[in-house]
């Protein structure tokens, strides 16, 4: 998982110590998933900010392959992981 802060630029990639997808689910351990995203956003996020982050997010699968459950799933982890907004990008198009 790839993440950058658009407003200073630091970028961070998570590489996870347990896998948290499987076959063809983006999120099958939603638990191993949060631990995740709430270390890479601690990674990217100065310190002196205490707000809940704008995420975008970009699957590396085709939008229109993904499952609602995959989608309630990223959303929940993202949330749960401190997102104040949630952002699903499907090329240059929004979904939210």
């Amino acid at each position: 998982m790839f993440l950058k802060n658009t407003k200073t630029n630091i970028e961070y990639t998570v590489i996870p110590n347990k896998p948290f997808s499987q076959n063809d689910l983006l999120i099958a351990n939603i638990d191993e998933a949060i631990t995740n995203i709430k270390n890479g956003i601690k990674q990217v996020m100065p310190k002196i900010f205490l707000l809940k982050p704008k995420v975008y997010v970009q699957p590396m699968k085709d939008i229109n392959e993904i499952k609602q459950i995959e989608i309630l799933g990223i959303t929940q982890a993202f949330y749960k992981a401190g997102a104040r907004e949630l952002i699903i990008i499907k090329n240059e198009n929004e979904v939210k």
